[in-house]
């Protein structure tokens, strides 16, 4: 593509270049970059900035391996090529990515999910009952895929040039659909400021990832532009059980479509709900018509919902993902067969292990993802609850503090006397290790109210431990992110390695199935 055609929509600052007054940019650029270590011959390079690295101080080092022009917020008179200058390179790239790629996703019927909880399994559940009879675009935390093409992920939601390259070749496959987790980050840094959702959906917005916005009212400001910047004819889905989702009503032009779990006033209800072995069985209410993708009407209508994964936040997420596939005119019968046949996503309050006693992996992100996990095992019947807390290192003190008062709270409510407790510093990378600041705060809480701590630095050795005091009935949470990722495999090898021959030989290789597909902690 010639770079004059390419930015001739888009809005510059100048045209700049260190040594000539008259510059021209009417030549053909092979292709776009970010990484100064990655670009290729006649490359266009944007500088980007990031919270660690500049991408202007690596202006030079792309032109010397092949660029031909750059992206700049400021003028490099040190490099000798020409320069597109603008206000925001990130905001540039992600328009002109899109541009570059003939605007893929017009040509994709777009999901776009951003709730602080439940974003994966959702997706993979829009996912499950939209490939039943096509194949499909999914782009998340586990994997990318595009149609029968899987490679794992890098970011919750790719840089806005990969994530246009991903869009491209979906829309080569033919592909109708694309389902994508798009994280508050992804929005705040334009990754999908070029991405045209028909659907956005939004079951949740609690305290999260206050590391990276600075304060709620920020992350907040990020979550809502999914739902802010769509135009009317798009459909927004909105859980308004959730206060601050509820808010989001009066911040879209989108036709809304508003659920309820508890009793609330929405055009969709959840009733009969049964939660009584964990797995949720309930009947999604339609109580008035609900729009459609294609401008047609779902009539009022009650659909018998069965679940096969745990949890009350699944029956939400299940609820979201079946009015989803209602305005993408997808059948109840078809909706009802793949909520049925699907399966969980891992570490999503995962069930790892079913005989004597239950193993339930969840990642206990936030205090709000922790109150609905731990809200689900009150709903549950089991002798006893072991829990193993993996402490969420590097997210400082007002991010524990907050995860470990939710636990408590509810520790109170599930008759919790003790709580196994790990930093799991074997397992993690320096961005996710354990502070001593943490580790204090996180202990010295748990103790003053009146639970018992069971404390070890070390993940195996915390795992084998609460495994050795399980007994028949019990179930046990392994609770945590990073941190806790590799437990199901420590648990289920352990469990294995203890079978007897014949033990082995009989039930062996369904102790280890759920690590056959797993990718976390692997």
């Amino acid at each position: 593509m010639q770079l004059q055609e390419l930015i001739k929509n888009y809005s510059i600052k100048e045209i700049y270049h260190p040594n000539k007054t008259d510059v021209s940019i009417d030549f053909k650029i092979s292709g776009l970059n970010y990484h100064s270590q990655k670009v290729s011959s006649n490359e266009l390079f944007f500088c980007i900035k990031g919270v660690k690295f500049d991408g202007h101080n690596f202006a030079m080092d792309a032109y010397e391996k092949g660029a031909i022009a750059l992206v700049v917020e400021k003028r490099l008179p040190n490099v000798p090529i020409a320069q597109i200058v603008v206000a925001d390179t990130r905001l540039a790239l992600s328009y002109l990515s899109s541009i570059f790629y003939s605007k893929p996703s017009k040509d994709l019927t777009m999901i776009g999910i951003t709730s602080t909880n439940g974003k994966t399994t959702t997706s993979y559940m829009i996912d499950n009952i939209l490939s039943s009879n096509h194949l499909t675009g999914l782009i998340g935390t586990v994997v990318v895929k595009t149609g029968d093409e899987l490679e794992e992920a890098g970011l919750t939601t790719p840089e806005s040039l990969d994530l246009q390259k991903y869009l491209y070749k979906m829309k080569l496959k033919n592909l109708p659909y694309c389902t994508m987790e798009v994280s508050s980050s992804g929005l705040e840094l334009e990754r999908v400021s070029a991405v045209d959702y028909d659907v956005a959906i939004i079951n949740n917005i609690a305290r999260d990832h206050i590391d990276l916005h600075g304060s709620f009212e920020k992350y907040f400001r990020a979550k809502k532009r999914l739902v802010e910047e769509l135009t009317s004819n798009k459909i927004a889905i909105l859980n308004v059980d959730c206060e601050n989702t509820r808010k989001l009503i009066n911040y879209t032009n989108a036709r809304v479509i508003t659920y309820s779990v508890k009793g609330n006033d929405a055009m969709v209800q959840v009733d009969d709900l049964d939660l009584s072995s964990g797995r949720g069985n309930f009947t999604i209410n339609i109580k008035e018509a609900l729009p459609t993708v294609l401008d047609k009407k779902v009539q009022q209508q009650h659909i018998k919902i069965q679940l096969n994964v745990l949890g009350l936040h699944n029956v939400y997420n299940a609820t979201s993902a079946a009015i989803a596939a209602l305005a993408l005119d997808k059948s109840s019968a078809t909706i009802q067969r793949e909520l049925l046949r699907f399966g969980g996503v891992e570490r999503r309050f995962q069930l790892i292990y079913n005989q004597e006693f239950k193993i339930i992996d969840d990642h206990f992100a936030n205090s709000g993802n922790i109150a609905v996990t731990l809200e689900t095992l009150r709903h549950m019947e089991y002798n006893k609850l072991k829990l193993l807390y993996a402490i969420r290192g590097g997210r400082g003190i007002t991010v524990n503090r907050e995860n470990v008062e939710t636990l408590i709270k509810w520790a109170n409510k599930l008759d919790l006397k003790e709580i196994y407790v790990t930093s799991s510093v074997e397992c993690v990378d320096e961005k996710d290790k354990v502070s001593k600041e943490e580790l204090d705060l996180t202990i010295d809480l748990l103790e003053e109210a009146g639970l018992q701590v069971i404390y070890y630095d070390n993940l195996d050795n915390s795992v084998k431990s609460v495994l050795q005091n399980l007994t028949t009935g019990d179930v046990l949470l392994f609770a945590g992110c990073q941190g806790m990722d590799p437990a199901a495999k420590i648990a289920l090898n352990h469990l294995y390695n203890n079978l007897s021959s014949k033990e082995k030989e009989h039930k062996g290789e369904e102790v280890l199935a759920p690590l056959k597909n797993r990718i976390a902690g692997m």
